[in-house]
């Protein structure tokens, strides 16, 4: 009989070893199928961060070419527009001040009492270089001019030039371009008085102020301006040997846009070629009355150098950020995966006397019932609590990866102290910080500020873009006076977290001396917080499962 005790106990320690090291092997298998199930969960987290940040990236990029395009045919737009006014109104004055020489009708002593009148003119109009009245049978009657000798009463025949003829027939004309000397340019404006028997009052126009207001018009380094005529000659142009070769211009795209409307913003206007060839960004504006139009092209690499290099630090700031947010998804996810599990296994001596004990009373049952509960490790590869710590330890990673973002964000953008602050009902708290005084995070961690227009982050939020105040100090609508004189900052920069069109928190960098913030490091700034916006909603199903199942643990 105690043979038979010690053969069963012996036996019942044999199956111990064994169950032990079937526990011993099924832990690292289940720690091999945790490991390749977060591998799997890796790839799954960093393709939708990567989509997504691509995704959002894309369309940013996208927008910024437009908007930066648009900015620069608008630019361009207002330049030719400001220019053909300035003409138009230099043609209109001179229409006027002629209008007045043909108010009364010819008689017999008239030509000696117009000369005065017409000196008189040359003196208030110093771009008239010359003027010829005719009488209503089309006979000049008086010549004035600055470079001959004055006439009357000579008698010639203008009853069929153009001048006269159209002039009494559409009241106005103007004529073509010419030159005089093969430099300066001049058109003719002959003008008919409102009564039949008033005449013709024709006057030759020096164009200089034209061409000189032409050749300032300055368009970044190699830009230009130049007009062109209503039949697609060169009539005014920087260069003036292609304007006295009486260029023809009518082939050109931007030409044939203007001929077709003449108010056009066009798209089309991108990418055509000025005269040399040369790829230019185009936009023009009708001189009114006249059939001209005024031109302002500058080459598209010069005027689109800005926005390729804005293009590339938003690029690289996008890759930094994939990069970032896939690093710290692997590490939350690593982080689960290495966490310790807790099935029921077998182990130590107590367990081999335990199953020793009761192989005696039933060899075969224990045996079964022993292998089967030793088989559980390896079915449960992680247990509800397992999937609790690793929802929590999400949550502990997002924090990690919230201060890592703010204080890449700081040392970017060159700001001493930065801040996070998410929406919550009705008020913005704090969340992350770096580069603060502690006095100062432990006074805003418990000190929410409400969405109003006194706080730079409540305008940030309320106006949905970047607000930045160079000197707190100074500005009338700062009301945080108390933050101010706590965290010892001087210059603001606030950028709204944005998802789906709606904020839902603050990205805020601060600096200690005033210094306003670059134009690229706003950039930076808004794509780092689109980013933590991103990284807050990924978490919130996780918090909200989280949040769920401790519920449910304080039920039971």
């Amino acid at each position: 009989m105690t043979a038979s005790l010690q053969s069963d106990t012996r036996t019942g320690c044999e199956i111990s070893g064994a169950l032990a090291d079937d526990s011993a092997r099924a832990a690292p298998s289940s720690l091999t199928t945790r490991s390749r199930l977060f591998t799997k969960y890796d790839a799954l987290l960093v393709a939708i961060v990567g989509i997504t940040l691509l995704a959002g990236g894309i369309y940013e990029i996208f927008t910024h070419y437009r908007e930066h395009r648009a900015s620069l045919i608008r630019l361009q737009h207002e330049q030719a527009t400001a220019a053909a006014a300035k003409i138009s109104q230099f043609i209109e004055d001179i229409e006027g001040q002629l209008g007045w020489t043909t108010q009364t009708p010819w008689s017999a002593g008239a030509p000696d009492n117009r000369r005065f009148d017409a000196l008189r003119l040359l003196r208030q109009v110093p771009a008239i270089s010359e003027l010829v009245m005719v009488d209503a049978a089309g006979k000049e009657r008086l010549r004035v001019s600055r470079v001959t000798m004055d006439v009357v009463d000579s008698g010639t025949d203008l009853s069929q030039d153009p001048k006269f003829t159209e002039a009494i027939a559409h009241k106005v004309y103007f004529g073509p371009v010419y030159f005089r000397k093969e430099s300066e340019p001049y058109m003719t404006i002959a003008l008919a008085g409102g009564r039949k028997d008033s005449g013709v009052s024709i006057a030759e126009i020096n164009l200089k102020l034209i061409w000189d207001l032409v050749s300032e018009v300055k368009v970044g380094q190699h830009g230009r301006a130049y007009i062109v005529s209503g039949r697609g000659r060169l009539i005014a142009h920087p260069d003036m040997s292609l304007v006295l070769r009486d260029t023809d211009m009518s082939r050109l795209a931007q030409v044939k846009a203007a001929e077709t409307d003449s108010d056009m913003m066009s798209d089309a206007l991108d990418g055509g070629e000025n005269i040399a060839g040369q790829e230019v960004l185009t936009a023009f504006a009708p001189i009114r009355p006249l059939r001209w139009t005024m031109f302002v092209e500058r080459p598209a690499d010069e005027a689109y150098a800005p926005l390729y290099a804005a293009l590339q630090r938003l690029t690289l700031a996008i890759l930094a950020a994939s990069i970032l947010a896939a690093l710290l998804t692997i590490l939350m996810t690593r982080r689960a995966a290495l966490a310790p599990a807790t099935p029921w296994t077998w182990s130590g001596p107590a367990g081999s006397g335990a199953v020793a004990q009761r192989f005696s009373a039933d060899p075969s049952a224990k045996v079964e019932q022993g292998v089967t509960r030793a088989s559980e490790p390896v079915q449960a590869t992680m247990t509800p609590p397992e999937v609790l710590e690793v929802v929590d330890r999400s949550a502990d990673g997002l924090q990690q990866a919230l201060d890592t973002l703010i204080e890449s964000a700081a040392r970017l953008c060159s700001a001493d102290s930065a801040a996070l602050d998410r929406k919550t009902g009705e008020e913005l708290r704090q969340v992350a910080s770096f580069g603060f005084p502690s006095e100062f995070k432990e006074w805003r961690k418990n000190k929410p500020i409400a969405l109003d227009q006194g706080a730079i982050v409540g305008r940030a939020f309320i106006a949905r873009k970047p607000v930045q105040i160079l000197d707190v100090i100074t500005d009338l609508e700062f009301t945080q006076l108390e933050a101010q004189r706590r965290g010892g900052f001087r210059t603001v920069l606030a950028v709204p977290l944005m998802r789906d069109g709606e904020p839902t928190g603050v990205l805020l960098m601060t600096r200690a001396q005033p210094k306003l913030f670059s134009e690229e490091q706003i950039e930076v700034v808004t794509t780092l917080a689109n980013l933590a916006a991103m990284m807050i909603e990924s978490v919130q199903p996780l918090r909200a499962l989280l949040d769920g199942a401790a519920d449910a643990r304080s039920q039971h």
